[in-house]
């Protein structure tokens, strides 16, 4: 569960840390870790945030940022940065099974169905989007709706295979 969020300060300092769940590798890669880089520079010119120094480990990563405004760092900031990785590993996941990008083309609850739990699985996997957000962003309906596929990929061997396959092209 996530630390409640902290008062801002104008100016201040915070040391942010991420760790991968049961000491899962978070970077796998060299290109993971640009990626990661990029991400935060990106977020530091829309929020105006100062990153003074960080660290990334395979399984964790250490950040330590300035927010020049209040109010940079807590739901805002952090929640358009999950979503704009969120929405980019959808994209490639759905690339990468040959599905249409938009939801508007994938509308129909039983349509792409396991494909749409492969990519909502896959992107849960890897970042804090909710069940609410996949669920609007995959046609998929309710959070419940994407809970209950998503955990169909884990108890369906086929599917099981799939999502290992398509993490393992995908990264």
């Amino acid at each position: 569960m996530a630390r409640p969020l902290r008062y801002e300060a104008v100016g201040a300092v915070y040391h942010v840390m991420a760790r991968g769940d049961g000491g899962r590798e978070i970077f796998e890669s060299d290109q993971d870790r640009l990626d990661w880089v990029d991400r935060i520079e990106r977020a530091c010119g829309r929020f105006g945030w100062q990153v003074h120094a960080y660290v990334l480990m395979g399984n964790h990563f250490h950040l330590l940022l300035e927010t020049p405004e209040p109010k940079s760092v807590t739901g805002d900031g952090a929640r358009a940065h999950d979503e704009a990785e969120a929405e980019r590993l959808v994209v490639a996941g759905l690339e990468h099974l040959g599905l249409p990008p938009d939801s508007e083309d994938q509308a129909g609850r039983g349509r792409f169905r396991d494909e749409k739990a492969l990519v909502a699985w896959w992107t849960r996997q890897r970042t804090a989007a909710t069940n609410g957000w996949l669920g609007e962003r995959l046609a998929m309906g309710h959070p419940g709706s994407v809970r209950r596929e998503v955990g169909r990929v884990a108890r369906d061997p086929e599917l099981a295979r799939r999502a290992k396959k398509m993490a393992k092209v995908l990264g």
